[in-house]
C-alpha cells in the first residue's frame, strides 16, 4: 500500500554530521545499513542491524578512521557473516567480517582503497573485485575469493578491464566487463566456477 511503517532517527547533533554511505543490505529478518558520522576532529563508521519489521536497533558498531572524508562503501552478506569495505583515501583498504551478533571476525588489507562490488558465494565465503593501480598502462582488475572463517585467499586472478560488473550466477558467478585491444574495445563475458575461479564459458563482441 505504500503505507510508511517505520521511521528511525539516526543519532547525531551540534557538530556532528551523518551521512549515508550505501544502500541498505537485508539479512534474513533484518537489515544492515552504514553510515558515516563526522565531527571537528573525528570521522566513524557505523554499522547497524535492525529489525526489518518495526526497525528496533539489534547492535550497532563504531569505527574509527583518520579519513577526512570517507566517499564510497560495500556491503555483503551470507547467512552468518556480515563484509563491509568503505573507501577512506588511504591504499591498502581494508575487508572487514563481522559475525551476527556485531562481532570483528577478521580484517585484511586489500590492493586499492576498497572493493567496487562484493558477493558472497553459496557456502559463506566472499568474492571481491578491486582495482589494481599497481600496475602502468591497460587498466586492471583483480577477482580475490576470501575464506569466511580465516580471511584466507582460496584463489586470486587479474582481468585487463577498465569497467567490471559481477553477478551470482547459480553455484558459479558471472562477470561482465569491457577490455582495451590494440584497434578496439570489447565486451567480454563469462561464467566462472566459485569453486576455483576457472572459465566455465566466455563470449566477447566489438563495443567499439
Amino acid at each position: 500500500s505504500g503505507a510508511l511503517l517505520w521511521v528511525r532517527q539516526a543519532p547525531g547533533s551540534g557538530a556532528v554530521t551523518t551521512r549515508a554511505m550505501c544502500p541498505p543490505q537485508i539479512w534474513g529478518d533484518d537489515r544492515v545499513d552504514l553510515r558515516i558520522e563526522y565531527d571537528e576532529v573525528t570521522t566513524t563508521a557505523v554499522i547497524e542491524r535492525r529489525r526489518r519489521v518495526d526497525g528496533e536497533l539489534l547492535w550497532s558498531k563504531r569505527l574509527a578512521t583518520d579519513a577526512i572524508e570517507v566517499n564510497w562503501c560495500q556491503l555483503a552478506v551470507s547467512a552468518n557473516q556480515l563484509y563491509f569495505s568503505f573507501s577512506d583515501g588511504q591504499i591498502p583498504g581494508h575487508l572487514l567480517a563481522l559475525d551476527a551478533d556485531g562481532n570483528l571476525r577478521w580484517q585484511q588489507a586489500l590492493i586499492s582503497y576498497r572493493p567496487i562490488q562484493m558477493l558472497s558465494a553459496a557456502d559463506g565465503d566472499v568474492i571481491t573485485a578491486e582495482p589494481d593501480f599497481r600496475v602502468s598502462g591497460a587498466p586492471q582488475h583483480v577477482m580475490t575469493r576470501w575464506r569466511a572463517a580465516d580471511s584466507a585467499q582460496l584463489w586470486q586472478f587479474a582481468l585487463t578491464a577498465r569497467l567490471l560488473d559481477l553477478g551470482a550466477g547459480g553455484t558459479g558467478f558471472a562477470l561482465a566487463w569491457v577490455a582495451d585491444s590494440a584497434v578496439s574495445q570489447q565486451a567480454r563475458y563469462q561464467r566462472r566456477s566459485a569453486t576455483d575461479g576457472t572459465v566455465l564459458s566466455e563470449a566477447h563482441s566489438d563495443v567499439l
